[in-house]
C-alpha cells in the first residue's frame, strides 16, 4: 500500500508542476502580446529556446513546417510582423512541445509495460526449463539405481 500512496504523490507533483508551466506558458503568451513585434520576438525566442531545452527537445522534432533547425527558429520568428502572429506562433509551439511529451511518454509507458513482462515470462522459462531438467536428471537417475540394485541381486 505505501507504494501505492507514493505513487499518488508523484502524480499529484508531476500535475502541480505541469500546471505551473502552463500559467506560465500563458503569460509568456500574454507578455507577448502586449509587446512591440521586435520585442515580442526576442521574448518569444528565448522563451521558446528555454523551453525546448527544459524538455530537452530539438527544434526538429517539432512538426513545424519551416522550422527545421535552431537557427531557423531566429528567420522564421523575423518574418512575422505582429506580436499576435508571434504569440499564436508560441502557441503552436507549445502544443508541438506537448505532443512530443505526450508521444514519448507513451512510448516510455509502453516500454515499461512490455518490458517487466516479457522479463517475468523469460524468467518463468528459465525457471521451468531448470525444473524440468531436474526432473529428468532424477529420472535416470533413479532408473540407473534400480537397475544397478537389479543387477547386483541377479548375481
Amino acid at each position: 500500500m505505501p507504494t501505492s500512496s507514493n505513487s499518488d504523490n508523484a502524480t499529484k507533483e508531476v500535475l502541480e508542476e505541469e500546471r505551473k508551466e502552463q500559467l506560465i506558458n500563458d503569460l509568456n503568451i500574454k507578455l507577448i502580446q502586449q509587446q512591440p513585434a521586435y520585442e515580442a520576438k526576442e521574448t518569444a525566442e528565448a522563451a521558446i529556446i528555454k523551453h525546448l531545452q527544459k524538455e530537452q527537445i530539438k527544434v526538429e522534432d517539432l512538426k513545424i513546417p519551416g522550422l527545421t533547425i535552431e537557427s531557423d527558429l531566429k528567420n522564421y520568428l523575423s518574418k512575422l510582423e505582429t506580436s499576435q502572429e508571434i504569440a499564436q506562433f508560441i502557441k503552436q509551439v507549445q502544443q508541438q512541445i506537448n505532443s512530443f511529451k505526450s508521444k514519448q511518454k507513451t512510448e516510455s509507458a509502453y516500454f515499461y509495460n512490455t518490458a517487466p513482462k516479457n522479463d517475468k515470462q523469460g524468467g518463468k522459462a528459465v525457471v521451468l526449463g531448470i525444473v524440468s531438467g531436474a526432473i529428468i536428471l532424477g529420472a535416470i537417475g533413479i532408473v540407473i539405481i534400480v537397475k544397478n540394485l537389479t543387477s547386483t541381486k541377479r548375481k
